[in-house]
């Protein structure tokens, strides 16, 4: 049996856990990461296209200015090329790759950390939350305190790379 406020938490259901208990995804899973995997790669490239007109449009607009000549030619030697290799590895970040989920799992004690820092650009301080189990740590929502209990074990099925937790259960209560 599955804890319901965990199963909303992470948006998962029975089905879910039983193939993430077996190493494996669910089409609905895969289909979410997949998603989100598109949608990183639009932003990505929408940014590097936006790197690019930075790259050339200052070159354009001197021109139809009328700017000096030798000034122009400098400015372009230099400006060009170096906002279009940012724009290009910009748009290399976020390019099409082989959708790898690696699935993994830890179990273990849990420890939900709660760091308050003080955000320099923003003027304010700020609270994140982060759970730690077996040597993993995730960002989490401070919600998650309130259904997670500290100290007792979880299995927590999540992907390598972005460390987005799919399912998680209570393994046992430290009570």
């Amino acid at each position: 049996m599955i804890d319901k406020e965990l199963q909303d938490y992470f948006k998962f259901d029975e089905a879910d856990l039983y193939a993430n208990r077996s190493g494996m995804l669910t089409g609905k899973q895969r289909k979410r990461l997949e998603g989100d995997a598109q949608f990183t790669r639009k932003l990505f490239l929408v940014a590097g296209i936006v790197l690019l007109g930075i790259a050339v449009l200052p070159s354009i607009i001197m021109f139809f200015v009328k700017t000096q000549v030798t000034f122009l030619i400098i400015w372009s030697i230099v400006w060009i090329p170096a906002w279009s290799f940012v724009g290009i590895k910009v748009i290399h970040m976020g390019s099409p790759k082989k959708a790898d989920f690696d699935l993994k799992y830890v179990e273990d004690k849990v420890n939900i950390i709660k760091d308050d820092n003080y955000n320099t650009a923003a003027k304010r301080y700020e609270t994140d939350y982060e759970l730690h189990i077996g040597g993993v740590t995730f960002d989490v929502a401070s919600k998650l305190a309130d259904i997670i209990m500290q100290g007792d074990t979880y299995a927590i099925y999540y992907i390598e790379g972005t460390k987005d937790i799919l399912s998680a259960e209570k393994i046992k209560s430290e009570k």
